[in-house]
């Protein structure tokens, strides 16, 4: 461990920091580095990566609380796991926000398996290019509060024959949306829903071979308990989608605005509101949608606030 400092224009911080290097990491591609990173991720603190090197991990790893990992333009590949990056263990006793939180990630690339955060507050995923998912979805997240997501990439799914499924999936923490982990935890399936997603200056894309599909963008497909609130999509790109690029459902004071959504498959749509469950205060304004299908696709029961100044054209040349 060492000190860092870092200035946030007002107090200059000393963090602990580590390097996965410290606790035996390799960083070839080839090496497990799996158990070195969580002995690293153990400690708390700064976890600092070395520069372009490949960290392969054949397990999952359990992220703890006041952590940050700079991938510091590195890789970690999943091999084989799709839930590769856990705020919480299989005994997890959590409710509400009170888990693992004060958690950013940074700096880098996610290749194969998915981030899932639960009952988490204050999450920051910054200049991550998410790739290959292997999983149902890239990032889960279910019963957090004030999580960002900024500068970040995603691009390809594995087909997984399930056609509802959301690159990034918006979920309250009841056991049949979320039933990640073999547990009869009734204080972890609490019904929390999330307050406060930020997504902002993002990609979502279509990838190639056998990563080229992708049902919606962003969104949630159930409709368990109380709305999510305050829900932000801004300034991001979502392109070839099947499905649409925002699936909003059980959602309170939503704002999509300055997005592009480009979905070009037969039948798909650009945003679809309340198809499962009604939503409401919603702000659409200042986008550029074009859909084979509906651009904005809303249930009677949903309510859009304001849907103004957005570029919209259905059909193709």
């Amino acid at each position: 461990m060492q000190n860092f400092y870092e200035y946030d224009g007002d107090l200059i911080k000393i963090l602990n920091v580590c390097t996965p290097e410290d606790f035996g990491a390799v960083g070839d591609g080839v090496a497990d580095d799996a158990g070195s990173i969580q002995r690293c991720i153990n400690q708390k603190g700064y976890i600092l990566f070395a520069p372009n090197k490949t960290y392969r991990l054949c397990e999952r790893i359990r992220i703890k609380g006041d952590t940050t990992l700079d991938l510091n333009g590195s890789t970690i590949i999943g091999e084989g796991v799709p839930n590769l990056i856990l705020n919480f263990d299989d005994y997890a006793t959590t409710s509400g926000y009170n888990g693992e939180s004060n958690i950013i990630i940074k700096n880098g690339t996610i290749k194969g398996g998915c981030l899932s955060f639960a009952h988490a507050h204050d999450i920051r995923l910054e200049n991550v290019s998410f790739k290959d998912c292997i999983n149902d979805h890239f990032l889960e997240i279910c019963a957090c509060k004030n999580y960002i997501i900024d500068s970040c990439s995603f691009v390809g799914m594995i087909d997984t024959q399930i056609s509802v499924y959301e690159y990034i999936n918006i979920d309250p923490c009841y056991f049949i949306p979320f039933p990640w982990n073999d547990r009869n935890n009734t204080s972890f399936y609490d019904g929390t829903v999330n307050d406060g997603i930020f997504i902002r200056n993002c990609i979502f894309a279509i990838g190639e071979g056998d990563y080229a599909f992708g049902y919606n963008a962003i969104g949630v497909h159930v409709s368990d308990g109380n709305k999510h609130q305050n829900i932000h999509v801004e300034n991001t790109k979502m392109t070839g989608f099947t499905g649409c690029g925002l699936r909003l459902n059980n959602m309170n004071n939503v704002v999509i605005r300055n997005n592009i959504i480009e979905n070009r498959s037969s039948g798909a749509d650009g945003i679809r509101i309340g198809d499962v469950a009604n939503s409401t205060n919603v702000i659409i304004k200042g986008n550029v949608i074009t859909a084979s299908g509906t651009a904005i696709r809303k249930s009677s029961g949903s309510t859009v606030f304001q849907a103004s100044d957005n570029d919209i054209n259905p059909t193709f040349a």
